[in-house]
């Protein structure tokens, strides 16, 4: 195991059904020194005309990763599609016949991201996939290292993806290979493994997990797309995806993308014959309670909105569970008609990756390797319309300092300090002036691992000990050296963690926020217009842009504090 990267320490694993039985506690990370890296924003999952996009690659990594005011200006990016098949090649052109994606993952994506690395020197290329796990919704994967590429992704795909139907490479093996991630002087080599399809049940699930984390330990990650879009995902499905890959699966998106889309987050878009948005998700049998899970908050998902809710019950148990956010890019116009039938010109474009949604994250070493560490290390944080470009979140106690994703060790009760620094830009992509109205900081009590044997190993969902700590208000954000800054001192008498969010928006915002300044359900700002469907005629409440750059949050990653 590679302790560098895991702060989740896996003692026993047992795998049983869907579940794996595992025991695990949180171990201290290093402090950061800032001289050894620097923040970089990125884009884990976009799509283009290979599967279900509208735009080539090319046009994609153009956008996302040209400075300003060509594009975007992220300096990392994968290409990370659904599985299955492509009916076109890279540039839109039809394939004579469908084409598997093991095949076009190798031979048509790939070489383009070799390209964009020399296009694009010093910014960081992956060639990913957005996995359709079996049973369950998408997730996100990369696999990096040259020893690797492209054969690692493509084969994962083949054997794992749940939309991949062929069976063409029955009897193959992927060859053995020196395990690199040993520290043994002599050689050992990973053995030969057959290239058995695993893709119709949950338990195939968690092998495609186990199979990242016992081939590509430091060299992959995994985090959950949209985790409530359907409500294929429980709190014990969390736990066992991670339990099953603690060096790779290493959190969910905060803010999924498509924000822009008729159903924000793609949240609940879904249109019925006559194209009116029906009102939940795929399943016709859900519940109206259901229903109001299965949408976004703030543009965020309910799990990670919600304090007390299924992020703060995994972080209670010391959970190395972070969160993303991306774009999930996949065209640029859409038509729209009035009422009469006219139509009325495209609107309510998608976000290019970078232009919404950025994910920030620490990288210390300017390697894929490295890149991957820092994917998986928690030292991050997600925010819409760039309502912050900067953020430095830390914990002291004396002389010692932690920051996100990092577990700072006290006694009991004994004082800490936290420090909240933040930068706004002058503009955003929407050419607003974002500024914050307050910062949340967040607590909750860590009260250890659960066992995979007990019933709340499945069903708890909650941390009733989450709660808003302290809230800076405006005024009480000092400017000091063209930073925002705010402290605030604790006394910790159990282990614990923090962490943030932050907002435009004051509290009792009509139809955005509650007198707790919490996000409420994004339909409620959903507006009148023409049908989105070009088909249709009638108009339909959905959301739009304007709505999106109008509701602007961040969230950071949570400090652990482990009271000895």
């Amino acid at each position: 195991m590679n302790g560098s990267r895991r702060r989740w320490v896996v003692v026993a694993v047992a795998m049983v059904t869907a579940v794996a039985a595992v025991t695990a506690v949180a171990a201290a990370r290093p402090a950061r020194a800032q001289a050894q890296g620097r923040w970089l924003s990125g884009d884990l999952s976009t799509h283009t005309y290979l599967t279900d996009g509208k735009n080539s690659e090319s046009e994609v990594l153009s956008n996302a990763m040209s400075a300003a005011p060509f594009g975007f200006g992220l300096k990392y990016f994968a290409n990370a599609e659904p599985g299955g098949q492509s009916k076109t090649n890279a540039e839109g052109i039809a394939f004579a016949l469908p084409v598997w994606r093991w095949e076009t993952l190798a031979f048509y994506s790939y070489p383009r991201i070799l390209e964009a690395r020399s296009d694009y020197p010093g910014d960081l290329f992956v060639q990913g996939l957005q996995w359709d796990a079996p049973t369950h919704g998408q997730v996100s994967v990369g696999i990096v290292g040259s020893a690797n590429e492209p054969q690692g992704i493509s084969n994962f795909e083949y054997m794992f993806d749940s939309a991949d139907a062929d069976t063409s490479r029955a009897g193959e093996s992927i060859p053995q290979v020196l395990d690199t991630t040993q520290p043994s002087p002599y050689p050992t080599l990973i053995p030969a493994q057959p290239m058995d399809k695993e893709n119709v049940t949950a338990q195939n699930t968690l092998d495609g997990a186990s199979f990242l984390e016992n081939n590509f330990p430091a060299d992959s990650y995994a985090f959950v797309d949209h985790p409530s879009r359907d409500l294929n995902w429980s709190v014990g499905d969390l736990r066992a995806l991670q339990d099953a890959a603690p060096d790779v699966v290493s959190g969910f998106e905060a803010f999924p993308g498509d924000q822009a889309a008729a159903a924000r987050g793609g949240y609940g878009g879904f249109f019925d014959a006559n194209g009116v948005p029906v009102t939940g998700p795929t399943d016709p049998n859900f519940s109206q309670a259901e229903t109001d899970l299965a949408r976004t908050y703030g543009g965020a998902d309910l799990m990670v909105a919600k304090v007390g809710g299924v992020w703060d019950a995994l972080l209670g148990e010391g959970r190395p569970w972070y969160v993303y956010g991306d774009s999930n890019f996949r065209w640029w116009t859409t038509q729209y008609k009035d009422a009469g039938g006219n139509v009325v010109g495209a609107s309510f474009n998608d976000f290019w990756p970078g232009q919404y949604t950025k994910t920030w994250t620490y990288v210390r070493s300017h390697s894929y390797e490295g890149l991957v560490a820092a994917i998986t290390s928690g030292d991050s944080y997600v925010v819409n319309g760039d309502l912050i470009n900067a953020l430095d979140f830390r914990a002291t106690l004396g002389k010692t300092s932690r920051t996100m994703g990092q577990t700072l060790t006290v006694k009991k009760g004994q004082k800490i300090v936290l420090t909240i620094r933040f930068k706004s830009p002058a503009s955003n992509n929407h050419g607003d002036r974002p500024r914050v109205n307050h910062v949340d900081v967040i607590a909750g009590n860590d009260t250890g691992p659960i066992d995979p044997s007990s019933p709340a190993y499945t069903s708890d969902a909650t941390n009733p000990s989450a709660h808003v700590a302290k809230t800076f208000a405006k005024a009480q954000m000092h400017l000091i050296g063209g930073w925002k800054v705010m402290t605030v001192a604790f006394r910790p008498q159990t282990s614990m963690y923090f962490r943030l969010r932050g907002t435009n928006l004051a509290a009792n915002t009509p139809n955005q926020t509650d007198a707790a300044g919490n996000p409420l359900v994004d339909t409620l700002t959903y507006v009148t217009v023409p049908n989105p469907d070009p088909t249709k005629t009638g108009d339909v409440t959905i959301n739009t842009p304007d709505q999106a750059w109008a509701d602007l949050w961040f969230y950071s990653n949570p400090i652990f504090i482990h009271v000895k």
